[in-house]
């Protein structure tokens, strides 16, 4: 979403509609399907970061 020349920094990124806030993205992950959805912007944002991984 949002993808062009002026929207090149990642704001937040889900997996099967959930929101995904690990730093990688597993092989089984990738290879279990789904989609996965990026959200970019302009301007830099804060990091969410989640414990649980």
């Amino acid at each position: 979403m949002n993808l062009s020349g002026k929207f090149i920094l990642v704001e937040s990124v889900t997996l099967n509609g959930k929101p995904y806030y690990k730093p990688y993205i597993t092989h089984q992950e990738l290879m279990s399907g789904g989609t996965i959805t990026f959200i970019m912007g302009s301007k830099p944002v804060s990091a969410k970061t989640s414990t649980s991984y």
